[in-house]
């Protein structure tokens, strides 16, 4: 509806000056009124995925986002992220650079959920995630290629992780993470998202996680973030820093 009114109002303005000016109706020549020009539509948003990614992973980051939920309380998320040196992912031994990150959740003011984790990669792939509680995750494939110009409302796949305790393929099977993208806007901001839904040992679905970023064009994110989380039970949280 707003795109349809910007486009269509320039001509009606046109047809109503040219009534007042008299042009085109009884005076003098009965000349040809010229069409009016209709500006072209904006070039769609895209943001570059793939340089969003390497931005996330490569380059220290803070992002927190305070909101309620419907029960009232006061929530908020911190995600800090600082890239390391290389070292070998305690799960399969694969050597790559690092990245840490650290989450936090509060409920009014105080932690009520933490995690301290390394991403492990070749590249920008993803090799795996070592939390500090002695858990790794690995991906059950290769992590999917990512776009480089993508338009606000597309998604697309990156990878799916298993999650084992004691950071062995033989410990026990913690359940699974399937993580996917998506280039969203809100409040005129582009931004690049993240979206994790999980599921326990069992296969039960125990909720999705939105966290988007805003982004440039090129793919270089910025310091306004939001968050969703939605559990099982259908409740939602949300935040933002903007």
């Amino acid at each position: 509806m707003t795109k349809l009114a910007r486009w269509v109002l320039p001509g009606v303005a046109l047809a109503l000056l040219l009534a007042a000016c008299g042009g085109g109706s009884g005076g003098g020549g009965g000349g040809i009124e010229s069409p009016p020009v209709i500006p072209p539509a904006p070039a769609p948003i895209s943001v570059n995925v793939a340089a969003a990614w390497h931005d996330y992973i490569s380059a220290p980051h803070s992002w927190s986002m305070p909101g309620k939920g419907a029960d009232a309380h006061a929530y908020e998320l911190s995600v800090a992220m600082q890239p390391g040196a290389s070292a070998r992912f305690p799960l399969t031994g694969a050597s790559g650079k690092t990245s840490a990150q650290s989450l936090r959740f509060s409920t009014d003011g105080v932690t009520t959920a933490s995690s301290d984790g390394t991403l492990y990669l070749n590249g920008d792939t993803l090799l795996g995630v070592a939390t500090s509680n002695g858990a790794c995750s690995a991906p059950r494939a290769a992590m999917a290629a990512l776009p480089a110009s993508s338009r606000v409302g597309t998604t697309g796949a990156m990878f799916v992780l298993n999650g084992y305790d004691g950071c062995t393929s033989a410990g026990q099977h913690l359940g699974a993470t399937t993580f996917s993208w998506s280039i969203e806007s809100d409040a005129a901001l582009t931004m690049f998202c993240l979206v994790s839904r999980s599921e326990d040992a069992s296969g039960a679905y125990s909720g999705t996680e939105v966290d988007c970023i805003e982004a440039l064009v090129t793919g270089t994110l910025g310091t306004r973030a939001k968050f969703t989380l939605n559990r099982p039970d259908g409740a939602s949280i949300t935040g933002k820093n903007y």
